[in-house]
């Protein structure tokens, strides 16, 4: 009885997990066009027309970066979220503890996965780099691996 019921538990963080991916994976398809127009905006030098500066980069540069972690992050946040609920809850009695904690891990999780990507994207989205390669390439070689996690909206 006790597998029967770990089992569902660990079914449980999975399926919320997939579900989770997936919902990110359409906010961010969703969202792209408000963040891109956003990101274009806060790059945008004082006086510069960044609609006409826009056009020159193309409306959807950077989406493919937004799309290859969008379901990594989203189901990281997710399975860290639902699995440190499931592992806490067994040692912590306390289930506003227990959530709060789950929380904080899962934002970890899911920053340590989505920050070196969401630098690719918003460097694509200015027009900085072409590619998700090339702009992690560049991030590595002028500000080393560590920085890209660290520092994600600085030039």
């Amino acid at each position: 009885m006790l597998a029967k019921k770990e089992t569902d538990r660990r079914k449980g963080v999975i399926l919320s997990a997939i579900a989770g991916g997936t919902a990110g994976l359409f906010t961010d398809l969703m969202y792209f066009p408000i963040d891109s127009l956003k990101t274009r905006i806060q790059a945008s030098i004082k006086g510069q027309n960044f609609v006409k500066e826009a056009r020159k980069v193309g409306f959807l540069k950077g989406i493919s970066a937004s799309l290859v972690i969008s379901f990594p992050a989203a189901m990281s946040f997710f399975a860290v979220y639902d699995g440190g609920k499931v592992l806490l809850s067994d040692v912590i009695s306390n289930q506003a503890s227990v959530s709060l904690l789950s929380a904080a891990a899962a934002e970890i999780a899911q920053n340590l996965v989505r920050n070196p990507l969401e630098v690719c994207k918003q460097r694509m989205q200015i027009g900085l780099h072409n590619t998700i390669w090339e702009t992690l390439r560049s991030v590595h070689a002028n500000k080393g691996t560590f920085h890209s996690f660290i520092f994600s909206h600085s030039g």
